[in-house]
């Protein structure tokens, strides 16, 4: 015998289900070359659309890049590029070094995993736009121990 569900319990799931994803984000983040480590896991507190983070001009917004190193590392260099119509556009960081004021506790270790953390401003004077943005923590040794690719969109 076959069980019917009432419906207020159907409209209680769709409304609960709805609402979870409605909180998620399907924007696709990609691990570029890390030549010393592997980003694990990455997260960037703003909305997003299908394809893109949304970087809302006036805001500030935090990533977090979780990582392991495959070195020992006595320091951690932030760099990140913005890439618009493919060509690669230095971006200056709040905060360069990543064993300050990013949840890294220097030395890196081999092995070890870490998350970094960074807030950063998108200021009103930046374009609206949509393009990639290379996020990548580098290492003592010359090499990089995590390096990301996120699509953003710039908007008001």
């Amino acid at each position: 015998m076959t069980q019917r569900v009432p419906s207020a319990y159907r409209a209680t799931f769709l409304v609960l289900l709805t609402t979870t994803l409605a909180g998620q984000c399907w924007a696709v983040w990609k691990s570029c070359s890390a030549n010393n480590g592997q980003v694990l896991d990455l997260s960037v507190d703003t909305p997003c659309n299908k394809d893109r983070y949304i970087l809302q001009k006036g805001t500030n917004v935090t990533l977090n890049v979780q990582f392991w190193s495959s070195v020992d590392s006595d320091q951690v260099k932030v760099r990140a590029h913005g890439f618009v119509m493919g060509m690669p556009v230095p971006l200056k960081m709040p905060n360069e070094d990543g064993c300050k004021d990013s949840g890294i506790e220097c030395p890196v270790k081999n092995g070890e995993k870490y998350a970094y953390v960074q807030r950063f401003e998108v200021k009103p004077s930046y374009p609206k736009m949509s393009a990639n943005l290379r996020w990548s923590l580098g290492d003592s040794n010359g090499g990089t121990v995590a390096c990301v690719v996120l699509p953003v969109e710039i908007v008001e």
